[in-house]
């Protein structure tokens, strides 16, 4: 762990590439907002001596995420989900260097569909996801994450992430400094559809060249790098 006080580190946007795995990974459209609640409830005891003790007892978690109505995909997501416990994937875009994205191994999706129809406002559609915990810490293998991902990797350089609970894990990808220019640049509202698909083949060339070098925040705390070359070792 390395808390600090560096203003220039302090997650302000998300990234876009948020993504559920029916039979394959689809990206789940434009997210207006979205949050991850991993809560505990308490209990409380009072000893004879009139001392009250409290411990953490109940945890839960969930996802809640305010979608941009696009056509009638956003408002069918919940219907083409069913009661299927699935994969999801949420990226948090890049801060000082780091791609951040959450793995959640299983969740459920519970019906939240409410659009409000009214003018200078953006239709939304709500979608909440209930996390199911696993029965040891979560993880996943680099090859089981969307091939879109930059921590996405297979044959030698598959790694395995591990999270610190049983609901999800938090990866953080060290990128490059064309990395964050490309996507500075496609955040661009003015482009145009070929001018998108050139800087996205640029990013993916970018994610390629960066396959090599994966860094893992492990169990305990401690970092790891796994490079393809090391993989055979």
């Amino acid at each position: 762990m390395a808390l600090g006080l560096n203003a220039g580190k302090i997650r302000l946007n998300s990234g876009d590439g948020d993504q559920v795995k029916l039979t394959t990974w689809q990206k789940i459209g434009h997210c207006e907002s979205g949050t991850i609640n991993d809560t505990q409830d308490s209990a409380e005891a009072t000893t004879k001596a009139g001392l009250t003790i409290e411990r953490a007892a109940k945890e839960k978690c969930n996802v809640e995420m305010a979608l941009l109505q696009s056509g009638k995909d956003e408002i069918d997501l919940a219907d083409d989900i069913g009661e299927a416990a699935i994969p999801l994937y949420l990226d948090n875009g890049i801060v000082d260097g780091k791609y951040q994205m959450f793995y959640f191994p299983e969740v459920v999706c519970i019906k939240n569909l409410k659009i409000e129809m009214k003018g200078q406002t953006f239709q939304q559609v709500g979608v909440k996801f209930t996390a199911l915990p696993q029965s040891s810490l979560a993880s996943v293998s680099s090859a089981n994450l969307p091939a879109d991902s930059p921590a996405y990797s297979v044959a030698d350089a598959v790694v395995t992430y591990t999270g610190k609970n049983r609901y999800f894990v938090c990866i953080e990808i060290a990128v490059t400094a064309e990395l964050v220019t490309l996507m500075t640049k496609l955040a661009n509202p003015n482009l145009s559809d070929a001018q998108k698909d050139s800087i996205r083949a640029s990013i993916k060339k970018e994610f390629d060249a960066m396959k090599a070098a994966v860094t893992n925040t492990n169990t305990d705390g401690t970092v790891t790098t796994a490079k393809a070359s090391d993989s055979k070792k």
